[in-house]
This record gives C-alpha cells, sequence and structure tokens, in this order.
C-alpha cells in the first residue's frame, strides 16, 4: 500500500530554543523557493515560506524573520532546506520504499535475488 501519512520532516530548533519540524513543500512552494533571488529581502521571503511549512502550526511574518535571524542564517536555513529536499529527492532508500509499497499494494512479491 502506498502510504503518504508518512512524511520526513527536517527539525529545526530556533534562537529563543522552540523546536519546530519543517514538513517538504508542495510543488507550487518549491518553484517559488527556487527562483528566489540572492538579495537579503529574497532570503528573508525564503525564510518566511520555509518556517511557515512547520507542522507546529506556528507562524512567522517578514518582520520576525528580518530582526530575529542574522543574514548568514537565512543563508544557511535556505540551503539547509533546500538539501534536506534535494536529499529526499535523490536518496535510494526512499525510493526503494516507494517501490516496495507500490509492489506491496499490486500484490509483487517484495523478495529480491
Amino acid at each position: 500500500m502506498l502510504d503518504f501519512s508518512k512524511k520526513r520532516t527536517m527539525p529545526l530548533i530556533l534562537g529563543d530554543g522552540t523546536k519546530i519540524d519543517l514538513r517538504t513543500p508542495n510543488a507550487k512552494t518549491l518553484n517559488k523557493l527556487t527562483k528566489i533571488g540572492g538579495e537579503p529581502d529574497d532570503y528573508v521571503e525564503a525564510c518566511v515560506i520555509i518556517l511557515n511549512l512547520n507542522q507546529q502550526g506556528l507562524t512567522f511574518t517578514a518582520d520576525e524573520v528580518a530582526e530575529d535571524l542574522g543574514f548568514d542564517e537565512m543563508v544557511i536555513l535556505s540551503e539547509a532546506y533546500l538539501s534536506f529536499v534535494a536529499d529526499i529527492q535523490n536518496d535510494p532508500n526512499y525510493k526503494s520504499r516507494l517501490a516496495q509499497q507500490m509492489r506491496e499494494q499490486t500484490g509483487q512479491s517484495t523478495t529480491t535475488r
């Protein structure tokens, strides 16, 4: 059975000690993130989008992000998050689990030779 209820998250501890878990983006959000440029305001926008993908339901504004995160932290967060998403796409174990779930759903054998 293909099970979309099990999703990978990226754990993050904010400067004030708050722990959040970031979900993967949908296609529209990922496209928006990958088109953001390298200006400081662009990084603020990217971090707002990323931080608002948290499972805890917390909301972050551009003013909060600009005030609470240094530019270096915004760059690191943006790059780490996009790397997290890319790692999921490239993870052979993730692809193997997906293939196994699909075989189970169709009743095919899960043994390998």
